[in-house]
């Protein structure tokens, strides 16, 4: 008699716990390492988002942006021009800088997002589940870019585009970096 009872309590608290517990929204970014970053980016650039060029479009409920780097300097890899257009993956949010607790107000899915490209550009990550943290300074400045192929079967986005397989981008927070960091990426170069 006594263990069924201590049973049903023992899933009585196991069911209080997992209920009474934040939902979680969203999985948890996994944290890379400049050793796991640097050796994965089929690009690595110096450089900045071209004015006006930031693009977000919805995308199966959620949203990615596209923009322009122009190029400054090359790290790792070789690019046609000095100015390549870039996939900026669901989960990363670049806008004009804010009051951190404004931003759900600002950036509310409505789209055409307008860019006020006269205050700074920062990278923030988008996570339900803990709000948003910045991870950039102003893009307009050059950063480290370490960019990586998108590898698709060119699925549409929307009614006029479709992905190409060649298409750079950043996906992780780590992905852009300040160029104070530069010289720690550079030792993880072949």
């Amino acid at each position: 008699m006594f263990p069924h009872r201590l049973r049903l309590g023992l899933l009585a608290i196991s069911l209080a716990v997992l209920f009474a517990g934040n939902p979680l929204m969203a999985w948890p970014r996994m944290l890379f390492t400049d050793a796991q970053i640097v050796p994965r980016a089929d690009l690595i650039a110096i450089g900045h988002i071209k004015a006006g060029s930031i693009k977000i479009t919805m995308r199966r409920g959620s949203y990615e942006s596209r923009a322009v780097l122009v190029v400054t300097s090359l790290l790792k890899g070789s690019a046609a021009s000095q100015e390549i257009p870039i996939l900026i993956h669901y989960g990363l949010v670049a806008v004009p800088e804010v009051d951190k607790d404004k931003i759900d107000t600002q950036f509310d899915h409505d789209m055409p997002f307008i860019y006020d490209f006269s205050k700074p550009i920062l990278f923030y990550e988008d996570n339900p589940s803990e709000g948003f943290s910045k991870i950039s300074n102003d893009i307009r400045q050059d950063h480290t870019w370490l960019l990586r192929q998108y590898r698709t079967k060119g699925e549409k986005t929307d009614q006029l585009d479709t992905y190409s397989t060649d298409i750079l981008g950043v996906w992780d927070p780590e992905d852009v970096q300040p160029l104070t960091k530069t010289s720690e990426l550079q030792k993880y170069l072949p």
